[in-house]
């Protein structure tokens, strides 16, 4: 309960309880002040010891946020304490209000230097020591000044008797609240048997009319309870020892009362060396045991872990060390026994390594001084394919990782077989593709001249005199024999592309003069049509193209496409967009838009979209065009809803940045 007070947080209030403990710590304050006073040695204007200094401290740490309340408490108190003790009313406030002013200093302090609260460690010991001494250094300088100014009396003398007097006793009864009980552990048989020596040890040492030399004695019955029983227990003896050895002393027992016959002032400075030794020494110790078995504990706790995660790990672990030539296995963990063989002898079942590839790698390594070796290799049994990494430790010992990697060697077996298998079939496929361009383009080529001529004569034939119906046929075979015409020129040059070859060997030609000519071109076919043709340049766009002829063919494609596909009052744009080592070609129409999971597929020989139906076309128009712009090193990019329009934007090399037949460009769709 007491505890859980001193370190509770955040509480504008003090509870019933808090008030209590406070109220209790004032008047002990006051109790033992007057006390003091009145055990003042002959000749000295001061108290021999000032236990008051301690239990104010502890009255101020409880008020915590309410502090300054506990300071007027204390100092009402000692105040009284000091007039009771038969002091004048003057020098007894002015020690009232310091001694108000030393606990206060030592208590703000603790909070801004260790904000826990508690002494967990030896740097927690050592702020609090600083605490304690910052405390009784100013109570020792302002009482001198007391002393000096309101009595006359010696301000070095005074200082050198209060300082000690105080500092011992903040440091002996202040760390009775700054230690967890929790942290101790169970008290039993040697808790009971530690307490009968220190009694012992004590009574023996400071016993009335005994002057033996054995100040020390009971320090190691004390770092006992240091080391096996905390913080918590040990600063209780050092108390307890403490008042015990203070009556005893001045009962006329031990070794201070000796050496100090005569001489109280003396007696008591060998008294407060005595106590500053003993509370310093013992909570260092404290701390120095907590810490030591927090380490302990955080490292068995990693052991545990690091042993448990090691035996229970995927991967073969074992450590092995050269015994007598060979190879002798200390550790190893389930995921080893692959290479592990159990061989029983007088003296137990010990670990031999049973897989000769790893042995042979680990004389291997011993022959050569190699500090790490790593391969892969199929187990003795040939069921598995085995992977091992081995390195040296610093001991000379060799750590061994093994990993069974049969699953990934079969799946990349498998990988290579299917790539084999996918190799061989790519082959066949453009043997085949490419038996069949050449078809195409032989029959194409064929399919040509006759073609060329029909429309040669059906152009004179024209020219003759025809009735009505003749001219119309005249006009049907004119007309289809075009269409066949285009579909061949087409055939070839989608053959062409195939092989490679460029259309043209031009010098570089203005992109924007390539558009214009291509609007141009067309104008006539949006103009029958009834749909507006536009074309944005892009300013100052200077940018031209090595490639004339295949840039054209593109244009006329997309824009006659565009066009054809647009309804009437409808708007086809052509946009240049000028970049650092590229342009950006863009035609958009208002048409029918083709459907957004056709985007793909309308790049394809002889597709053509659901919306195109009743439109002529061969299903060549798109595919010419990727296979122009990927010869450039281009992209094209199709973007629609299948209902408002269609975006084409073609992107190629400016003139130096590009390589015909360059082979890999990206075709995008952006359905919307």
């Amino acid at each position: 309960m007491m505890r859980e007070i001193f370190t509770a947080r955040g509480e504008s209030n003090l509870g019933i309880a808090r008030l209590a403990w406070i109220s209790f710590f004032v008047v002990l304050s006051g109790f033992l002040g007057a006390s003091a006073v009145l055990l003042t040695p002959p000749g000295s204007t001061v108290a021999a010891w000032w236990p008051a200094a301690g239990t104010s401290a502890i009255a101020i740490f409880l008020a915590r946020r309410t502090w300054w309340v506990a300071a007027i408490a204390i100092a009402i108190a000692t105040t009284l304490a000091n007039m009771a003790g038969g002091r004048p009313l003057t020098i007894s406030v002015v020690f009232g209000v310091i001694n108000a002013i030393e606990a206060s200093i030592v208590v703000l302090l603790l909070a801004r230097l260790l904000p826990s609260r508690v002494l967990r460690s030896i740097g927690d010991t050592l702020k609090f020591i600083v605490a304690a001494a910052a405390g009784s250094l100013s109570i020792g300088v302002f009482g001198g000044l007391a002393v000096w100014l309101i009595l006359g009396g010696d301000p070095l003398l005074t200082f050198a008797e209060v300082t000690p007097s105080h500092f011992s006793a903040i440091m002996v009864i202040l760390p009775i609240v700054l230690t967890r009980w929790r942290d101790s552990p169970k008290l039993g048989i040697e808790f009971a048997a530690q307490v009968v020596v220190l009694t012992s040890t004590v009574l023996v040492v400071f016993w009335p009319g005994h002057f033996l030399p054995l100040a020390f004695l009971p320090l190691p019955v004390l770092t006992w309870a240091a080391i096996r029983f905390g913080l918590p227990v040990v600063t209780l003896e050092v108390l307890a020892v403490a008042v015990a050895s203070l009556v005893m002393t001045f009962m006329g027992g031990g070794p201070f009362a000796g050496a100090g016959e005569g001489r109280g002032v003396f007696t008591t400075t060998l008294l407060q060396i005595y106590f500053l030794s003993y509370a310093s020494a013992l909570l260092l110790f404290g701390a120095a045991a907590r810490e030591r078995e927090q380490a302990l504990r955080r490292a068995s706790s990693s052991e545990n872990i690091l042993r448990s995660g090691l035996l229970g790990a995927q991967i073969g672990l074992v450590i092995v060390a050269q015994k007598e030539g060979r190879a002798e296995v200390l550790e190893a963990n389930a995921a080893a026994s692959m290479v592990i063989v159990t061989v029983k002898g007088g003296n137990g079942p010990t670990l031999r390594l049973s897989d000769s590839y790893l042995t042979d790698a680990i004389e291997e390594m011993w022959a050569s001084s190699r500090a790490e070796w790593s391969g892969e290799w199929d187990a003795a049994d040939g069921g598995a394919r085995l992977n091992a990494f081995i390195t040296k430790t610093h001991d000379g010992n060799l750590s061994i990782q093994i990993i069974d990697v049969t699953a990934r060697h079969k799946s990349e077996l498998a990988t290579a077989a299917a790539l084999r298998q996918e190799s061989a079939a790519a082959e066949v496929l453009r043997s085949l593709n490419k038996r069949q361009d050449e078809f195409v383009a032989s029959v194409s080529h064929e399919l040509r001249t006759p073609i060329s001529s029909v429309i040669g004569f059906t152009d004179e034939l024209e020219e003759t005199e025809l009735d009505d119906t003749q001219r119309m046929y005249t006009k049907v075979i004119a007309r289809n024999g075009r269409r066949l015409l285009a579909l061949v020129n087409d055939l070839l040059t989608l053959a062409a592309l195939d092989r490679g070859e460029s259309l043209t060997n031009e010098q570089p030609v203005a992109f924007t003069r390539l558009i214009a000519d291509g609007v141009e071109d067309l104008s006539a076919q949006a103009k029958a049509a009834r749909v507006e043709l536009a074309f944005v340049e892009g300013v100052n766009c200077s940018a031209e193209t090595e490639h004339p002829q295949e840039v054209g063919q593109v244009l006329t494609n997309l824009i006659g496409n565009a066009v054809k596909f647009t309804l009437e009052g409808g708007l086809v744009t052509v946009m240049l967009t000028e970049r650092a080592d590229d342009v950006a070609i863009t035609v958009s129409d208002t048409g029918r838009g083709i459907p957004p999971a056709e985007l793909e597929s309308v790049l394809e020989r002889f597709v053509r979209s659901s919306s195109s139906a009743g439109t002529t076309g061969t299903g060549l128009g798109l595919p010419i065009v990727k296979k122009l712009v990927e010869s450039m090193g281009g992209s094209i990019l199709l973007d629609s809803d299948g209902v408002s329009g269609t975006t084409v934007t073609v992107t190629l090399p400016r003139a130096g940045h590009s390589a015909f037949g360059l082979r890999g460009a990206e075709t995008e769709v952006a359905p919307r």
